[in-house]
């Protein structure tokens, strides 16, 4: 039975026995000079014209207004791209945003989610247990709204993004201007608690103390430094760690932040031969970190090192173990190790990176640089 019937060329609509729908699109003419039919069937008219859309554009052609597709639509094959090129940290970013921002506009057609429309959904964004989001944050969700819109008009589903013509938004306290840098004495007190506190544990568990220690000497990530693996990454002749995937959620050796994470650093010897006295092979595993024999997984470390660090009292206001990595940079940097070094060695993209995360919180830097002008020109 026959729902609907259009010009040749432009695709017709059936129901088929098992009450799905079907429709015969033309894709252009093939090297034999006949035209390219194909056919695409699914549960739902909406599901079909998302398809009908997708295949359109695969073909190189401009969907056309009745085959429309709705955010949902978009949404999933935005989704299911970034799957195959994002990293894991940038997807779960994408989810968190879903119910939040994505959400209200799941039912809109993409030719009609207006500016007006992208403004009163970013002016009623709460978190989803309701409490209000910050500036900096609701500055990234549209971001990443603006991106997905962005991918529909590179797939040619729409012909120019609403987002140009939204409100602009707050940015918000960049992070150079909330970054936590603990002092060296706060770090002899950290070290002397954590090194308390694994003697007073049972056998075998996450040594915190040498973990620290090793934070501190290398600037390392924690999935970095939880992926270290003693016989491979270790060089103990040379004093180095290599370093070329990290510890997620999702299990061991998992790509890195960026291309410039894959790095082998130096560090001393001292502080590598503490590491491996303190902390004994695993019995299942040569990785250096475990818990109960075996290696640790990323949610069980992230407990027991917050947990610990909730003791800290004298630490500074919002300190987490990614503060061993401030800490590290500031330190090189106070003691005038080039920042281009200090790049390398914490695996940035780029020094400007460097620069703009430690340059001015460090106040010294730029009194040695003013006392270096040479003043003998004084009269």
């Amino acid at each position: 039975m026959k729902l609907q019937r259009r010009p040749k060329g432009e695709g017709s609509i059936s129901k088929m026995p098992n009450g799905h729908l079907k429709m015969t699109i033309t894709l252009g003419v093939g090297v034999d000079g006949k035209q390219k039919r194909r056919s695409v069937t699914a549960k739902t008219k909406t599901e079909l014209m998302r398809r009908v859309a997708e295949m359109r554009v695969q073909a190189g052609q401009k969907p056309t207004q009745d085959a429309a597709i709705y955010f949902s639509d978009l949404l999933e094959i935005f989704m299911k791209e970034k799957e195959r090129v994002v990293k894991e940290g940038t997807l779960r970013n994408y989810k968190y945003i879903e119910p939040i921002v994505f959400a209200p506009l799941r039912d809109y057609r993409l030719d009609r989610i207006t500016p007006d429309v992208i403004d009163y959904v970013l002016d009623n964004v709460t978190k989803v247990d309701g409490t209000p989001i910050q500036d900096s944050t609701l500055f990234q969700m549209r971001a990443k709204l603006a991106a997905v819109l962005n991918f529909a008009v590179d797939k040619g589903f729409i012909v120019s993004s609403p987002m140009s013509k939204t409100r602009r938004r707050k940015q918000g306290k960049r992070r150079v201007d909330v970054l936590v840098i603990p002092t060296e004495e706060d770090m002899k007190q950290l070290l002397s608690d954590a090194r308390a506190k694994d003697n007073k544990k049972k056998k075998p568990h996450l040594y915190l103390y040498p973990l620290f220690l090793l934070a501190i000497a290398t600037g390392m990530r924690l999935g970095e430094l939880l992926n270290i693996d003693r016989v491979r990454d270790i060089d103990t002749k040379r004093g180095t760690v290599h370093i070329h995937s990290q510890l997620t959620i999702h299990g061991c050796d998992r790509p890195l932040k960026t291309e410039a994470s894959t790095r082998t650093i130096y560090v001393q010897q001292d502080v590598l031969k503490t590491v491996l006295t303190i902390v004994p092979p695993l019995e299942t595993t040569s990785k250096l970190w475990g818990f109960n024999g075996k290696q640790i997984c990323r949610s069980t470390a992230d407990t027991l090192i917050q947990d610990f660090l909730k003791t800290c009292t004298y630490l500074p206001k919002g300190f987490t173990f990614h503060c061993f990595r401030h800490y590290h940079a500031t330190q090189l940097l106070l003691k005038g190790i080039n920042p281009k070094e200090v790049s390398k060695r914490l695996g940035h993209a780029s020094v400007k990176t460097t620069l703009d995360l430690y340059a001015h919180w460090i106040p010294e830097m730029d009194e040695q640089a003013a006392n270096s002008i040479n003043t003998d020109f004084i009269l």
